[in-house]
């Protein structure tokens, strides 16, 4: 199998040098399915899943979009497809007909769908007994997926993969590994989709995002590990809080257990689209893989009190989405502290004069031994509020707290980004601008989503992404000063 991976490597390697022409045809993509397949004739039928399951890595989710979109990143590598059928030598494409009955690329996709669902518990089963195929069968994902990974000139450690649009991403050091989570979508539409099989429009990533990871043993070289929290799909799922589409979290580490909080939106949203609610979600080291801690959200702005009262509107949140300003509740992120957990979150607050600049941070606390239940609090006690503050993170410096937040405020002059600050002694009170000089603590022109949290060294590091090319930073010094704040390095990116 190693031989053959090669082999297959080396094909993508030789195609770059090849022409590139329009996405192929359906018989066309079948055939080229058909023959990079039937490279494996002896494998078995794990390695075969396996193969396929890396084709969705590299690609998006071809059993969600079509053959032709799955392989029109291939044909723009390695170019025509009787190139394909040189190197491999055979056209299988009546192999596949007459032995696997398959006639259509649809019932090619359904096949391999098939396969990879039933060797999928031998394969978890193998990673968790720490037997020597899972580590190789590990070995051959990461070698291809590496393909596609490059970065920034000149910010070593920086992520541009060609294969997603990536975004707002965070960082947590786990059994001295880095698990670097980031939003990502297919750059096609899927094939449920009204525009199934297009181009996903940069705008249009929102609305078809899902949690990737990628990690690292230094920082400076990243191997992606798949989709990890996808929206709930399938039957009866359909008015699961996320079931539509995942948005923004964070990771920290309770108990010698990743923790990841998440955003959630519902295919049933009711009133408001946008309404958005928080999950969290437990990594599983035998497996390597997150489930949900629960189906039901662990933080709901429609709860209700025993009155049928709306908890979050009665302690002074706003809950309404605005022309300008969509709903606000997401981006959670978790700090412990005395044996409680402490959620800061991106939300918006009830002012005495209705505006829409009135974006808050919330805040929730719950016990160390149990993430499903939470008790909501007021919104914090900002000195002023923006049009959007997301992303909030809260860092515990001697014996105050500093809070960091990515903002966006719509002006005449169009979107200001800037990184704000805040620091109190504690959560509750009014919180001041932690300079001298105001709450400023970075313009952000082409970069955005700060997050922050402690790297290999046990030192704060920041990272972000870029606004035009979804590009993602490398992990960069964060320095916190008596009265500023400073991002090593993070201006090769504003350039």
């Amino acid at each position: 199998m190693i031989c053959q991976w090669g082999l297959f490597v080396g094909l993508i390697s030789f195609g770059v040098m090849t022409s590139c022409l329009k996405p192929a045809q359906t018989d066309s993509d079948l055939s080229m399915v058909s023959d990079l397949l039937g490279k494996f004739p002896t494998a078995t039928p794990l390695s075969k899943s396996l193969f396929y399951r890396s084709m969705k890595t590299r690609l998006g989710k071809p059993h969600a979009i079509g053959i032709g979109p799955m392989l029109q990143p291939i044909e723009s590598e390695v170019g025509r497809p009787e190139i394909i059928q040189m190197i491999m030598g055979t056209d299988l494409r009546e192999t596949f007909k007459t032995k696997f009955k398959i006639q259509t690329a649809p019932d090619l996709i359904s096949a391999l769908d098939q396969l990879t669902a039933s060797s999928q518990g031998q394969m978890n089963a193998a990673c968790s007994k720490g037997q020597p195929s899972c580590k190789d069968l590990k070995g051959e994902t990461a070698k291809l997926s590496q393909q596609w990974i490059g970065g920034k000139p000149g910010d070593p450690g920086s992520i541009l993969d060609t294969r997603f649009y990536l975004w707002d991403n965070w960082f947590v050091v786990y059994k001295n590994t880095i698990f670097r989570f980031t939003l990502q979508s297919p750059k096609i539409f899927p094939k449920d989709h009204p525009q199934a099989g297009s181009p996903v429009g940069y705008d249009d990533r929102h609305e078809l995002a899902s949690i990737g990871l990628y990690t690292s043993k230094d920082g400076n070289r990243w191997e992606y590990q798949g989709a990890v929290i996808e929206p709930e799909s399938g039957p009866g799922k359909e008015s699961r809080f996320d079931s539509k589409v995942i948005w923004s979290g964070n990771a920290t580490v309770i108990k010698d257990q990743l923790v990841v909080p998440y955003t959630g939106r519902s295919k049933v949203a009711g009133r408001d689209p946008w309404l958005q609610k928080i999950g969290v979600a437990l990594f599983n080291p035998a497996t390597q893989t997150f489930s949900r801690l629960s189906p039901n959200p662990v933080l709901d702005p429609g709860a209700k009190d025993s009155c049928g009262l709306n908890i979050a509107e009665k302690l002074g949140y706003d809950l309404s989405s605005s022309p300008k300003v969509i709903m606000a509740w997401r981006d959670p992120y978790l700090l412990v502290q005395d044996q409680k957990v402490h959620m800061f979150f991106a939300a918006k607050k009830k002012l005495a004069r209705p505006s829409e600049d009135n974006s808050a941070v919330g805040h929730a606390v719950a016990s160390i031994h149990d993430l499903s239940k939470w008790t909501l609090l007021p919104p914090l006690n900002l000195p002023r509020s923006y049009s959007q503050m997301e992303l909030p993170i809260v860092i515990k410096q001697g014996n105050s707290y500093v809070l960091l937040s990515s903002v966006v405020e719509f002006t005449d002059k169009g979107r200001v980004q800037t990184l704000r600050a805040y620091r109190n002694t504690g959560f509750d009170g009014p919180w001041k601008p932690f300079s001298s000089r105001g709450d400023l603590a970075l313009q952000l022109n082409k970069v955005y989503g700060i997050n922050v949290a402690k790297d290999l060294k046990e030192q704060l590091s920041a990272v972000s992404f870029d606004m035009k090319s979804l590009g993602l930073t490398s992990l960069k010094p964060l320095q916190i000063g008596p009265d500023s704040i400073t991002i090593q390095g993070l201006e090769s990116w504003e350039q």
